[in-house]
C-alpha cells in the first residue's frame, strides 16, 4: 500500500499503480456502482505527485434518468464519492430542489475535481481529498425549468459576513 505524503514535494517520483490495485479498483468499483442509475465511464488511473491520484478513476457523466443530472464538465472521482453523489443527489438534492426551486436539477456546474494538492491549498497540511479525486466543487445548479442556483452566489451569508 502507498503512503500518501505532502504533493508539494518536486522530487518524489510517484510510483506507478500495480496491475493489482487496478484490478482491485475496478473490481471495487463494478460494485459499489452495480445497480445504479449513472452514467460514467472507466478512466485510466491518476498518479502524480507524491501519493495523489487513484488506480481506478472513473468519469461521472450523469446520474438518474429522470431527471438525468449531467455534470459539466464531467468529473474525475472514485466510485465511493460516485455512489455517495448518487445517494446525496436521489435522497437530499432532488427534493429539496423541488420544495425550494420548484423544479428539480438536471445539471450540475463542476468547478473542480482531482487536484493534486494539501487542504486549503496550504503548503504544510494533510492531502486533500481532491488529491485523493475523491472530492468535487459544485459552482451551479441547473433546475429543469432553466433556472441556475450559484453556490457562492445563492449559498447565504459565510460565517466571517454573519459576525461582521
Amino acid at each position: 500500500m502507498l503512503t500518501p505524503s505532502t504533493p508539494s514535494d518536486p522530487s518524489a517520483q510517484p510510483p506507478e499503480w500495480s496491475a493489482k490495485d487496478i484490478e482491485d479498483g475496478r473490481a471495487r468499483c463494478a460494485v459499489l456502482l452495480k445497480g445504479l442509475d449513472l452514467v460514467a465511464e472507466a478512466a485510466e488511473p491518476i498518479r502524480e505527485g507524491a501519493g495523489c491520484g487513484t488506480p481506478a478513476p472513473m468519469q461521472l457523466v450523469s446520474i438518474g434518468s429522470s431527471p438525468k443530472v449531467m455534470f459539466s464538465p464531467p468529473a474525475a472521482l472514485t466510485c465511493d464519492m460516485i455512489a455517495a453523489l448518487h445517494k446525496w443527489l436521489q435522497r437530499d438534492v432532488q427534493p429539496l430542489a423541488r420544495q425550494h426551486l420548484g423544479a428539480p436539477v438536471v445539471e450540475i456546474a463542476t468547478m473542480s475535481s482531482f487536484s493534486c494538492r494539501n487542504a486549503y491549498g496550504r503548503a504544510k497540511n494533510r492531502l486533500s481529498e481532491h488529491g485523493r479525486v475523491n472530492a468535487i466543487d459544485i459552482g451551479t445548479f441547473l433546475t429543469d425549468r432553466g433556472e441556475k442556483t450559484m453556490v457562492l452566489a445563492d449559498w447565504g451569508p459565510a460565517a466571517h459576513e454573519v459576525a461582521s
